[in-house]
């Protein structure tokens, strides 16, 4: 049964409903009824009259339909706990043991300071112009070139996120300016290989060898990355193919997700891509910006299953990089700001308009729309552990979290972890639930 990409080697097969899949491999298809620590998962069908249980103990994952909220664009950061949990929501308060965040999904949580690694702020320097994907509507699926009587295959939405297991493309005229930053969540299961189209004019996929048989387009850049490596090159109607380099990506061995961010300045004439926040290479094009369309293309080129969410692309000011945020420190919080102006000291607190880190001998108090990240000193971290009842319920769009499942009713979930205690979150928020997580 084929399957999709999800994220840290889970697949599941494509199908309307909810789904349970077993530790063992196994299906079923129906709806999710509810939870409780005593009888487990309440699963519904239409071939049985009342919701049957199913022991935790073997199941794997529970993948639920939901339609997206787009309340989750009006976030203004990412917390993200030293374990690997993270969430969005707007920033309230921060003492020096407790930061406070207003949530869609939870009200308003306070997590211990001591278990947060890193903050995330949405301050880029321009408006946001796509933030999705939310739907199919607005896009164009590709035709591929398949043999005669093949499936055409074609990418498919699912949990906000576009979902791929075979060649296929699909494109959006977005409306790129000429200065802009792209971001977006990139799952895998085995190999990939994925042509990112940028500032292209034709919403259907280009066959690079044969490309006199093409209707007319304009030139554009096509980022070809793969597991280990991405190629840079520029795809004329007309003339020679141009590859402006290859270089390796650098993302750990092993790994099944990355999160990329794609700079692109028409005034400069160069693609910049970042991995993980890190740079990776800077392409410049000597013979000028060729890029002449304003449209964006996704093709899988068949390889392994792809899972891709959080479009999100900005007007840029084609000046301000994303820069590391590296220290050698541990002891010292670390702040980046959006001209890429880095802090180190101690962040004393916040009121969610400003806030104030002790730095170099003296207090300094900064506006909240000039931060993009806050690093917390490593040395005072707590990484909690996965206990042996805990489940990871996975957000619709980006983020998770680990913690102890109590109770899952229609319109309510009640769990208890370490840092939030005994709290109670919507259902709506979640697009998974993982029982065993590692």
């Amino acid at each position: 049964m084929p399957g999709i990409a999800i994220g840290a080697g889970v697949a599941v097969p494509k199908a309307e409903g909810e789904i349970v899949l077993f530790r063992n491999g196994d299906v079923l298809k129906g709806s999710m009824h509810g939870f409780d620590s005593t009888r487990g998962l309440l699963w519904k069908r239409p071939d049985i009259s009342r919701p049957i249980a199913l022991s935790r103990t073997n199941l794997a994952n529970v993948f639920l339909r939901r339609t997206l909220s787009p309340q989750a664009s009006t976030n203004d950061c990412r917390i993200v706990f030293a374990n690997g949990d993270e969430f969005t929501g707007n920033m309230k308060k921060l003492t020096d043991q407790a930061v406070t965040v207003s949530t869609a999904f939870g009200g308003e949580l306070t997590v211990p300071r001591r278990q947060i690694a890193s903050v995330y702020f949405s301050n880029y320097p321009g408006k946001l112009v796509f933030d999705g994907p939310r739907g199919e509507e607005g896009w164009t699926h590709g035709e591929m070139n398949a043999a005669q009587g093949a499936v055409r295959n074609q990418w498919f939405f699912n949990n906000g996120a576009f979902v791929s297991t075979d060649a296929s493309s699909i494109a959006r005229d977005v409306k790129m300016p000429f200065e802009s930053i792209i971001e977006f969540d990139l799952a895998w299961n085995g190999a990939y290989m994925l042509a990112l189209g940028l500032y292209t004019d034709s919403l259907q996929p280009i066959s690079l060898n044969q490309r006199d048989k093409e209707p007319a387009f304009q030139p554009f850049y096509s980022l070809q990355m793969n597991t280990y490596s991405a190629l840079m090159m520029v795809v004329p109607k007309d003339g020679a193919l141009r590859q402006l380099g290859s270089v390796s990506l650098n993302i750990p061995p092993g790994s099944t997700n990355a999160h990329f961010t794609v700079l692109s300045s028409r005034t400069n004439k160069f693609v910049l891509l970042l991995a993980n926040g890190q740079p990776v290479h800077q392409w410049t094009d000597p013979a000028g910006w060729n890029g002449l369309g304003t449209g964006i293309r996704l093709v899988h080129q068949g390889a392994g299953a792809v899972r891709l969410s959080n479009l999100q692309i900005f007007e840029w000011d084609g000046k301000s990089k994303p820069a590391p945020l590296i220290s050698n420190l541990p002891q010292l919080d670390l702040v980046k700001l959006v001209d890429n102006q880095v802090l180190a000291g101690k962040i004393l607190g916040c009121d969610g308009t400003n806030f104030t880190i002790n730095a170099s001998g003296r207090d300094v108090t900064v506006q909240m729309n000039r931060v993009t990240e806050w690093r917390f000193a490593t040395s005072a971290q707590i990484k909690t552990p996965v206990g042996p009842n805990d489940v990871r319920l996975h957000f619709q769009r980006r983020g998770r979290m680990t913690l102890q499942l109590v109770e899952w009713k229609e319109k309510e979930v009640v769990v208890l972890s370490p840092p939030f205690g005994r709290v109670s979150f919507s259902p709506d928020a979640f697009s998974r639930i993982n029982f065993h997580p590692r």
